[in-house]
């Protein structure tokens, strides 16, 4: 299986079948650091214009909910999200520009991860 999709992978265990839908392969970028990666797209110089013209359902991009803890954790709260005029406003800037040159370059399924928080050392 090379890059695409949409895909669709059953899992099945003993008593149960689990089904997920609308899988594509392709690169997945870590987006993170400070403010300059918080900035959202509805907040960008000619928004409107990049709003309206965002359908790209072959870029998702994953929200990392911001938590707090003293110790490392297996599982983070967050979900991906399709671009869309819809949805792209809400998207980081910097990571969906980024995305969208990739993807108009390579012409495969980009997933971005948006796990930036302003203020923060890029340590933690």
């Amino acid at each position: 299986m090379g890059f695409g999709g949409p895909y669709t992978m059953s899992i099945k265990g003993k008593s149960n079948t689990i089904q997920l839908t609308n899988i594509l392969i392709g690169e997945v970028w870590l987006c993170s650091r400070q403010s300059n990666m918080e900035w959202v797209v509805a907040n960008s110089n000619s928004a409107d214009e990049e709003i309206n013209n965002a359908n790209y359902p072959q870029i998702r991009s994953f929200n990392v909910v911001k938590d707090i803890s003293t110790v490392s954790k297996d599982d983070l709260k967050g979900n991906w999200v399709v671009c869309s005029p819809a949805t792209v406003g809400n998207f980081s800037a910097v990571a969906y520009f980024f995305a969208r040159n990739l993807y108009e370059d390579l012409q495969v399924p980009i997933g971005i991860i948006n796990s930036s928080w302003g203020g923060t050392d890029i340590e933690t």
